[in-house]
């Protein structure tokens, strides 16, 4: 269950943040990336905050099924546009800007020192820098170091920022620890943060957080699920989540083929009809063969029963 105390505190540093970034690692689970990706959709669809979805790897074809993952960005600084040139010392004498009300355009002015000539136009490079947060939570996050470029250059921002980690154990960094040991999943507990925030989801949301809970959970088979998992499973469905078991069967057929392949290599190949197996297709000759076989054993058997 959650700590109803560290929710409450939490629930008032996130009314106060404006700036929120959800990060999650680059090794992240598929119930860890179907949590985040909800925790971050249905934030960022509810209220008026600044909300970013955030990983250092690039989306992968296998996680392309799970919605709103593809908004993650790779890049933490995307506060600020910056501007680069080729510039020479001394060669600038005033970079002034105007915003023209006819066009609604911004235009930046660099006026060169006399004697030199006007910075080229050729060279120009356009990048974004900077970033700001004022509330950082991470999913499934055992080092921050393990963040790669999203944490180093930025160690200010994650000391400024208030740090909430959501892992199956207490770590030993953030303002705020989540232990979610007693879930079932980390999209069982994403669901109940949600709903005791009082904030909605929809239904792709739901879905995500659905198949989190059926993977992690083996089809809901394993001991992990709970009466507090089926509730919360109970509520997605209300909420439009479609249960997607594509994943699950997939992977049972892949084990059933693989099966399949060893009993036949195991067992000989009898071209027999009366044979103990054969994994060739019977022909229609075959079949009457096998018919008439029946039929006179039958008959062998009914000469032999009393009247």
């Amino acid at each position: 269950m959650i700590d109803k105390r560290k929710l409450e505190l939490f629930k008032e540093i996130f009314d106060r943040s404006q700036s929120i970034l959800i990060i999650y690692s680059q090794n992240a689970t598929r119930d860890q990336l179907f949590a985040a990706a909800s925790f971050y959709a249905s934030l960022k669809s509810t209220s008026n905050k600044s909300t970013k979805l955030l990983c250092s790897k690039d989306l992968s074809k296998e996680q392309s099924d799970i919605a709103y993952l593809e908004e993650a960005q790779s890049e933490i600084g995307h506060e600020n546009l910056c501007i680069g040139l080729d510039y020479l010392e001394n060669s600038v004498d005033k970079v002034s800007y105007h915003v023209s009300e006819e066009t609604k355009k911004f235009y930046l002015t660099i006026k060169p020192k006399k004697g030199f000539a006007p910075l080229s136009k050729e060279n120009i490079d356009f990048s974004y820098t900077g970033a700001e947060a004022d509330l950082i939570i991470l999913v499934g996050v055992d080092e921050l170091d393990s963040l790669g470029k999203l944490y180093f250059g930025y160690e200010n921002l994650f000391n400024t920022a208030t740090l909430v980690n959501i892992n199956t154990y207490e770590t030993e960094f953030g303002n705020f620890k989540f232990d979610i040991s007693g879930a079932s999943s980390f999209s069982e507990f994403i669901f109940q943060v949600l709903y005791e925030l009082q904030i909605p989801i929809d239904p792709e949301s739901a879905t995500n957080l659905l198949t989190g809970i059926n993977e992690e959970t083996n089809n809901f088979s394993s001991f992990s699920a709970t009466a507090d998992t089926f509730y919360v499973i109970s509520k997605l469905m209300k909420a439009g989540a479609r249960r997607i078991t594509k994943k699950l069967k997939k992977q049972q057929g892949e084990q059933l083929t693989n099966v399949d392949k060893k009993v036949a290599a195991e067992v000989p190949k009898n071209k027999d009809l009366t044979g103990s197996f054969s994994p060739k297709k019977i022909t229609d000759s075959q079949k009457r063969e096998k018919e008439r076989f029946r039929l006179k054993k039958l008959a062998k058997k009914t000469r032999r029963e009393p009247l």
